[in-house]
């Protein structure tokens, strides 16, 4: 028997998981379409498209303000720093309910996957300020003929 409390009550349990995980290799396949991993897959993509919007809004909210490439570079950056900070800040800790409260709990209760896929699906803003970094304004060199 498991000297953890949390743990000995899992295996005692009759949860859906747990007999999931008797299937065998079958297990994964049907533990994909649970109502709880489809509900992560969706929270990790809500954010994942909102770095993708924030993205496509400071590109067009720098070019609304200047045609020139650098300020437009610029502009591009902070916005998007701004965009994916106002994220951060109220989209996160709204959905990303699993790092709060002792770890024994959530694991009691099977809540340790819930607010996974917000929390995971928040690193994907990155990629799009890696990709604003990338998208530097070309410099043009006269050929002195």
């Amino acid at each position: 028997m498991a000297s953890n409390p949390a743990i000995a009550s899992l295996l005692q349990s009759k949860r859906r998981v747990g007999r999931v995980a008797e299937l065998g290799s079958l297990g994964g396949f049907a533990r994909m379409f649970d109502s709880v991993t489809t509900k992560e897959m969706v929270r990790f993509l809500i954010p994942t498209a909102l770095g993708c919007l924030s993205y496509v809004l400071a590109t067009l909210a720098a070019r609304f303000i200047s045609s020139v490439p650098r300020h437009i570079y610029i502009a591009r950056l902070a916005f998007l720093a701004l965009f994916i900070l106002l994220i951060w800040i109220l989209y996160l800790p709204s959905t990303a309910i699993a790092f709060s409260g002792s770890r024994e709990r959530y694991y009691a209760m099977g809540g340790d996957t819930r607010g996974m896929g917000a929390f995971y699906g928040m690193h994907t803003t990155w990629i799009w300020c890696i990709l604003a970094l990338l998208k530097r304004p070309k410099t043009r060199h006269e050929n002195a003929a």
